[in-house]
């Protein structure tokens, strides 16, 4: 304990409130809907194993791959979820997967407070571990190591008895081998162990005092250097990572042999699963050879790249610093740990939550001795102050994840924006049954929602799988069609994304594109679909829609209006079918297409203004018809999102014109022009608002400028001459209106020309 009774190991009171509370905060980060696609295939395998009542070692789903050797190691975390899935749906799931995460959060936290660390400290580490890992609390088995590797880190980090290292971590080590192939980590802490105490038996030996105790287990390579020299410990304050009220009979050569019986039954326990050696030695292999990102490419299936998860680098030579702190009681169980995590999350990202949550440890434990010598008695009230700092960081990660534009959804049920919702919702409707050709991405998905169909691939990564799809990839349209044809596939499920295929079926004489939205594209085979008509003219796996343009004015106008209209029906959450139906009616010159505008940026926002210049489109469109209210909205969500362009700030600026609030319009058009200067239009705009305010000289130079930029715009002329007029250079005003009744005697502004000119 500190001078003045300030106690940085805090009462139980700060340990418990603490624990809860980071519990909390990683509880209320799980809290997100669903998004993952792995998700549906991984409940798909439970429930196929709850009602088969075996574990299958082939493949049962696919067409392409039924009976190819499959090895489902997260079996029992997937009768899990499966189980949770009946009693409460997703919803269940989703708050027993927070659940299980925050326990293992307030787990790290009150196992390092129990060893002397600070809880403000512990919780200020595990706080930013939590935001770090945020990407990996998914509803997939991988969650049960957020809970089980802080529980092996800190068992393993001191064993206490003869018997509780079995009684608690035998057990914990046969749970995690049949939930998820993270286990490994499991050994890798044993053998850290087990290197830290055979070094510094070695040490003892080297030095010809192998007669001596050596010391318990805990210490740090300062306090077994002490001892081989027959030195005392040094009381440099409360030991990290052991409490002294407890004695540890298992000490030196005997700690030893049970660091290596503990290594022993946990290698043994990577046996026990329905896979015997098979399970290890293709963990092993997935983790030595990428075989998911030779076919896909995965992010979290790669190698992490400097600077990508800054917050991970920043944690990660936060914890190598604080090694040069602690290195008078340097713990090689500590720097081995590190070394092993962050050499897998180097490896691969898919490990850079499990890193982040052993380095925030880690960390910790090594900040503590330093902390405790540099804070003084006098500060003794400075952890009130980190209270509402911890709560601030709290609130920051909290928007980080679930900023707009992240793939995580605060909440409960399902982020129906990333799943073929609808497609699969009409392949439903119309009965199908068979086998079915999709996107890598969507067949878990079609798995669990359309248990008659079979995919051709569902993200299981089946080697079977993972070496077909390269050989589709190979295939041109006549070959992909001989596949077809051999396997009876009877429909597609199609990201619009996966422009590959979806052209070779939409090029198939023996498919018809059948349904669309946002998310995907149905083909079904000709017949297949009763009495459903085929799309003949519009391309929805292309985000190219100028292809309507031309359409709009040709001969078959009237049928492809019919095609879009009916999509439209099929689909009318959809903001696609929307949007190519508005642009159709645009290009027609039909003022109906402003309302399926604001119809499509309403059903998708963040989707039509990043991807489809919805701002500038109908912001344009709404200007040309005198909706300056209508264009003032569609311009400034433009803005707020992507269309961050000099030519939206002066369109903005042209309808805030038009309705008088003259001094944002006037700042947007300087903007405007101060990045491209030789924008004749904002020019043109930009002299009448100074026209308007009473500022004609000064609008005279514009209008001369916008003139030489584009001679056949009417309206630079006009303001030119209206300029010189107002500014009293009549003389040279004179001219101007003649040229402009001579050049444009057709323009809806001649009659006020010749009254100009009269005067």
């Amino acid at each position: 304990m500190a001078p003045d009774g300030f106690s940085l190991t805090g009462p139980r009171l700060e340990r418990w409130g603490l624990a809860l509370a980071i519990g909390a905060f990683a509880f209320v980060l799980s809290c997100s809907k669903v998004y993952d696609y792995d998700f549906w295939w991984h409940l798909a395998t439970g429930e196929w194993i709850l009602q088969q009542g075996r574990i299958p070692l082939t493949d049962p789903f696919g067409f392409a791959t039924f009976g190819a050797s499959w090895v489902p190691h997260s079996w029992a975390a997937e009768v899990g979820l499966a189980l949770l899935h009946r009693v409460g749906g997703v919803e269940a799931v989703i708050l027993s997967k927070a659940a299980l995460v925050a326990g293992g959060f307030a787990l790290a936290h009150l196992a390092a407070t129990r060893r002397g660390v600070s809880p403000y400290l512990a919780a200020s580490a595990l706080l930013v571990a939590a935001a770090v890992a945020r990407f990996q609390f998914r509803e997939r088995p991988q969650v049960v190591m957020f809970l089980l590797a802080p529980l092996f880190f800190f068992e393993l980090m001191e064993l206490r008895g003869r018997w509780r290292p079995f009684l608690v971590l035998v057990p914990a080590m046969l749970l995690w081998v049949n939930t998820h192939g993270s286990f490994l980590v499991a050994p890798v802490f044993a053998a850290c162990l087990l290197g830290e105490r055979l070094a510094c038996f070695a040490a003892a030996r080297l030095r010809g005092r192998t007669g001596r105790a050596l010391p318990d287990r805990g210490a740090s390579l300062a306090h077994w250097t002490q001892a081989v020299r027959g030195q005392a410990p040094r009381p440099d304050g409360p030991q990290i990572g052991r409490p002294a009220s407890r004695h540890n009979p298992a000490s030196g050569a005997a700690g030893i042999r049970l660091a290596a019986a503990l290594l022993g039954a946990l290698l043994l326990c990577t046996l026990a699963s329905p896979f015997g050696l098979e399970l290890p030695r293709r963990i092993l292999g997935d983790f030595g050879a990428y075989a998911v990102s030779r076919t896909f490419t995965i992010e979290e299936h790669l190698p992490l790249a400097f600077g990508q998860y800054p917050l991970f680098w920043a944690l990660m030579a936060a914890t190598l610093a604080s090694f040069g702190l602690a290195i008078r009681r340097l713990r090689l169980f500590h720097l081995g740990s590190f070394a092993a995590t962050s050499a897998l999350a180097l490896s691969s990202v898919r490990f850079v939550a499990l890193a982040a949550l052993i380095h925030g440890c880690i960390l910790m434990l090594n900040l503590q001795p330093s902390l405790e010598r540099l804070v003084p008695a006098r500060l003794a009230r400075a952890r009130l102050a980190l209270l509402p700092l911890l709560a601030l960081g709290g609130i920051l990660a909290f928007r980080d994840a679930f900023a707009a534009g992240r793939e995580a959804r605060f909440g409960l049920g399902v982020n129906e924006r990333r799943f073929p919702v609808a497609a699969v919702g009409f392949l439903r409707e119309q009965g199908f049954e068979g086998n079915l050709f999709n996107s890598w991405e969507l067949g878990g998905y079609a798995l669990w929602q359309l248990p008659k169909s079979r995919p051709v691939i569902d993200g299981r990564c089946l080697e079977a799988q993972l070496s077909l799809y390269p050989q589709l990839l190979q295939l041109d349209g006549a070959g992909l069609g001989q596949y077809l044809e051999e396997h009876r596939v009877q429909g597609a499920l199609l990201s619009r994304s996966d422009r590959h295929f979806a052209e070779l079926f939409a090029a198939s004489p023996r498919f018809m594109r059948a349904f669309f939205d946002d998310q995907a594209v149905v083909y079904l085979r000709r017949g297949a679909g009763g009495k459903l008509p085929a799309a003949r003219f519009i391309r929805p796996e292309s985000y190219d829609f100028s292809y309507l343009a031309p359409l709009a004015k040709g001969e078959h106008a009237a049928e492809v209006e019919a095609e879009l209209r009916s999509s439209v029906e099929q689909s009318p959450r959809s903001f696609t079918p929307r949007f190519l139906l508005a642009f159709f009616l645009e290009v027609q010159g039909r003022e109906e297409a402003l309302e399926h505008y604001q119809a499509a940026a309403e059903l998708n926002p963040a989707f039509g203004y990043t991807h489809y210049a919805l701002g500038m489109r109908a912001g344009g469109l709404a200007l040309s018809l005198g909706r300056w209210e209508q264009a003032e909205r569609f311009l400034r969500e433009g803005l707020r999102h992507a269309e961050k362009s000099p030519s939206v700030e002066a369109m903005l600026a042209t309808a805030l014109a038009q309705q008088r609030k003259y001094p944002e319009a006037e700042a947007l058009f300087a903007r405007a022009l101060d990045r491209v200067p030789e924008d004749a239009a904002a020019l043109v705009n930009l002299g009448f608002l100074y026209v308007d305010t009473g500022r004609p000289a000064q609008a005279v130079p514009l209008f001369t400028r916008a003139r030489a930029l584009a001679p056949a715009d009417p309206n630079a002329l006009y303001g030119l001459a209206l300029s010189l007029q107002e500014s009293g250079r009549k003389a040279e005003a004179e001219p101007r209106w003649k040229e402009f009744l001579a050049d444009f005697p057709q323009s809806p502004w001649a009659q006020r020309a010749r009254e100009r000119l009269g005067q």
